[in-house]
C-alpha cells in the first residue's frame, strides 16, 4: 500500500494494546445503555444477513473483540478472523474461549493474506467510518471483495440523522473521535466501484443512529 492510501489508516494504532483491547471487549457490557445500544446493533446484523443464510465459511474482518461471534457462527462452522491488532484477537479469544475459531490472523483489511474467492462471506463491522477518503474505503473494500466468493457485508456511519446533525453543531467532534459521517449516496458509490451490488440495507435506529449495515453481492 502506498504513502498516499495510509494517511488515513492510523486509527488502528489504538487498539494494538492489551489493557485498551481488554477495556475494549468489555465495552457494550458497562450499562444499561451500552447492552441495549449492543443489542439493537446485533439485531441490524441479524436482519442484514438474512439472505445469506448457512454458508460454507466466514471471514470475519476486523474481528475486534469477537462482539459478533455467536451470531457468525450460526452461519458457518468454518468461521476466520482477521484483524490488525493482536491484541485484540487475543482479547477475542479470552472473551469466547468456547466458539469454534478455523483460523486467526493479524493483517490490514487491504492486505489480506488469504486467496482470492475463499469465503462465501465476508463480514466488517466498524471498521469504514474511520475512513474520511475515498481511496481509502475503496481500498479496503477492494480488499474484502477480493477474497469474497458471494457476499461482503459492511457496517458504516451515515449522515442524514439526529446524531450526525448533533456532532455537526457540536464542531465536528467526529473528526477528532476518528469516525466520520457520510451520504449513502457516496458510500453505495464505493460500493459499485469495487464490483458490488447493495442486495439489502439495514439502519440501527433510523433518523437517530447513523449506524447503517449494507449487504453486498459480489459482481466481478
Amino acid at each position: 500500500m502506498s504513502d498516499d492510501q495510509d494517511r488515513n489508516l492510523g486509527f488502528e494504532e489504538t487498539y494494538r494494546d492489551a489493557d485498551f483491547a481488554a477495556r475494549y471487549a468489555r465495552k457494550h457490557d458497562r450499562s444499561a445503555g451500552h447492552r441495549l445500544r449492543d443489542r439493537r446493533e446485533q439485531s441490524m446484523w441479524r436482519r442484514a444477513l438474512e439472505p445469506v443464510g448457512r454458508v460454507a465459511a466466514i471471514l470475519d474482518c476486523p474481528a475486534g473483540t469477537g462482539r459478533f461471534w455467536p451470531l457468525l457462527v450460526e452461519m458457518t462452522g468454518s468461521l476466520h478472523a482477521v484483524d490488525a491488532s493482536a491484541e485484540m484477537l487475543a482479547a477475542a479469544r479470552a472473551r469466547h474461549p468456547d466458539l469454534p475459531l478455523a483460523d486467526a490472523r493479524v493483517a490490514m483489511a487491504q492486505d489480506l493474506p488469504q486467496a482470492d474467492a475463499s469465503f462465501p462471506l465476508v463480514f466488517s463491522s466498524r471498521l469504514l467510518h474511520h475512513l474520511p477518503a475515498r481511496e481509502d474505503r475503496r481500498a479496503v473494500l477492494a480488499g474484502l471483495a477480493r477474497v469474497s466468493s458471494g457476499w461482503l457485508a459492511f457496517s458504516t456511519w451515515r449522515s442524514g440523522n439526529w446524531m450526525s446533525w448533533r456532532r455537526g453543531r457540536a464542531g465536528r467532534q467526529e473528526e477528532r473521535a476518528s469516525r466520520y459521517f457520510l451520504p449513502i449516496e457516496e458510500i453505495l458509490a464505493d460500493v459499485a466501484a469495487c464490483g458490488l451490488e447493495p442486495v439489502r440495507i439495514v439502519h440501527k435506529q433510523r433518523l437517530l443512529s447513523p449506524v447503517v449495515a449494507i449487504l453486498c453481492r459480489k459482481l466481478v
